[in-house]
């Protein structure tokens, strides 16, 4: 039976049907295919606070309120923090409150956000101090520092006792079961890590990244091991079942994977909300860097959230994750970077190591360099950026570096001028940029994305082909794989786009979500 996707025109009375074999829409519901290498489109549902199963809380009960002080606030926000820490958590591991009075609040530190439980309110987080928390990021000690850290601050997990075979032959995309030598020592509710090596056999098949004739930026054995953390969810002889699938193919031929367990130390429902975080004291808006880096950084957290921050004149990143797991960032606004236009700065919303199932919804991104970004290579996957905008960016919004994994652009939007090459975004070879960034994205969608001005000019989306994997870009407008960086590479699947008829299921998240859950 040959599989359709259904688009539907914007005239109630026209529907027409495109031949699309890798997804379906079959009495309601998506269907799946899969092409010869047994790539598939991923389920990106998992993505989010609590893997999405539930929303963002809404915790109304306040337990400290601070406001303002002359000189620097700090220790003053610090201090709140930790008082808190006393205060017992409820049956949802919640807190409560500490909430920040409208006003100005000069920071010269690092606000640290290390208790579970709590989350930090403004009162609103526009420009104006005399209506909107403004945090002001001020001076430049520590250098280049991050003015609030929300978690433990740690970077990545430990490897905790010996290592366990897979024994499956072949382990496809959006498979979350398989076979090991022994499951002796492993219960449910074991959190665990599968790691695929980065063996000579991989490398090989994948042309050792794709970095283009660069021989001194090819890939090396042991450089870059995929890592997928998961939760055990049910244990059958010798069989383990995970709580969200795999999003690389685990094939014996190229790489013995095995798992282990993992000792880590994460903050969780941690909530960042209503207010607004500027850098100040810098001077020349494209060149000035004597200020701090960041504005806001979640670093070591599980099930933490962000929403209604709006952030402004960082050097690299408005909000930016390290060592995340399932976390929210909804409604923010990461603008106006300053900073030299170059390298290493000016990643809005930026995705960095050790990184999987992170939801950005209805966010705002200006003149940044990739605007949003998954940047941490192979321990990177199943990020989401839905209905999000990209306005002014000098680069493109893309999977940045060495294979990171299961991330999708869903009714994502391009905005406002087209400035250089006009690439706006990415799934595709970096070649030789960077350090060798190769290939950048593996078994990635975008999906439903509007890249078309108000002119009748389109931005550039550039999908490509990576060996023993695929990317997809599927409907939405957009001039396609032109200004090609690397164009030795093959496309990816590409199908739907520039029809002028809407897509059906419109958000592939919403869609794979409500089937999952019922939301």
């Amino acid at each position: 039976m040959t599989s359709y996707l259904l688009l539907i025109a914007n005239s109630a009375t026209l529907a027409q049907t495109v031949p699309l074999p890798i997804i379906s829409m079959e009495n309601g519901l998506l269907a799946y295919g899969s092409d010869e290498e047994g790539n598939q489109i991923p389920d990106f549902s998992y993505a989010g606070y609590k893997n999405s199963n539930v929303g963002i809380p809404v915790v109304t009960k306040v337990l400290k309120t601070i406001s303002p002080v002359m000189g620097d606030n700090t220790n003053h926000i610090n201090q709140a923090i930790l008082s808190m820490a006393r205060k017992p958590k409820d049956s949802y591991g919640i807190r409560g409150v500490l909430l920040l009075e409208k006003g100005r609040y000069d920071v010269f530190g690092v606000i640290r956000v290390n208790v579970d439980g709590i989350i930090i309110r403004g009162a609103g987080s526009g420009h104006n101090p005399d209506s909107a928390t403004v945090i002001y990021g001020r001076g430049n000690s520590p250098e280049k520092r991050t003015i609030m850290v929300a978690g433990s601050g740690t970077a990545k997990w430990e490897k905790q006792g010996e290592q366990t075979n897979i024994t499956t032959e072949f382990v496809p995309v959006n498979g979350n079961s398989f076979e090991v030598e022994s499951t002796k020592g492993y219960h449910v509710g074991d959190v665990i890590v599968i790691e695929h090596p980065c063996t000579e056999e991989w490398l090989h098949a994948i042309d050792y990244g794709g970095t283009a004739g660069a021989a001194s930026e090819r890939w090396k054995v042991d450089e870059y091991p995929i890592v997928f953390k998961r939760t055990i969810k049910e244990i059958r002889g010798n069989t383990i079942v995970t709580d969200v699938p795999l999003y690389n193919h685990l094939n014996k031929k190229l790489a013995q994977s095995y798992i282990y367990k993992i000792r880590e130390d994460i903050r969780n429902n941690i909530g960042i909300e209503d207010l607004r975080i500027e850098i100040s004291d810098w001077k020349n808006r494209d060149s000035d860097e004597d200020h701090a880096r960041n504005a806001l950084q979640l670093k070591g957290v599980e099930d933490c959230w962000v929403k209604n921050v709006s952030t402004a004149y960082f050097i690299n990143s408005g909000v930016s994750l390290v060592n995340a797991n399932r976390v929210t960032v909804a409604d923010c606004l990461a603008e106006d970077p300053v900073s030299r236009i170059h390298g290493g700065r000016r990643y809005n919303f930026s995705v960095d190591d050790y990184c999987s199932q992170i939801l950005f919804k209805d966010c705002i991104a200006k003149k940044g360099r990739h605007n949003y970004i998954s940047n941490g290579a192979t321990t990177v996957s199943g990020i989401v950026f839905l209905h999000c905008v990209s306005i002014d960016p000098y680069a493109s919004s893309e999977g940045h570096r060495k294979w990171s994994m299961a991330v999708l652009f869903d009714n994502f939007q391009d905005r406002g001028h087209l400035i250089g090459n006009h690439i706006v975004l990415g799934a595709y070879n970096r070649g030789s940029y960077g350090t060798g960034h190769g290939w950048s994205l593996a078994h990635s969608v975008i999906w439903n994305c509007d890249l078309k001005r108000p002119d009748g000019r389109r931005g550039i989306v550039i999908c490509q082909k990576p060996p023993t994997a695929q990317n997809y870009v599927i409907g939405g407008f957009g001039d396609v794989n032109r200004n090609v960086p690397f164009p030795q590479y093959p496309a990816g699947h590409i199908t739907g786009i520039n029809k002028g008829i809407k897509l059906l299921p419109e958000s592939l998240f919403q869609q794979q979500l409500k089937e999952r859950t019922g939301r």
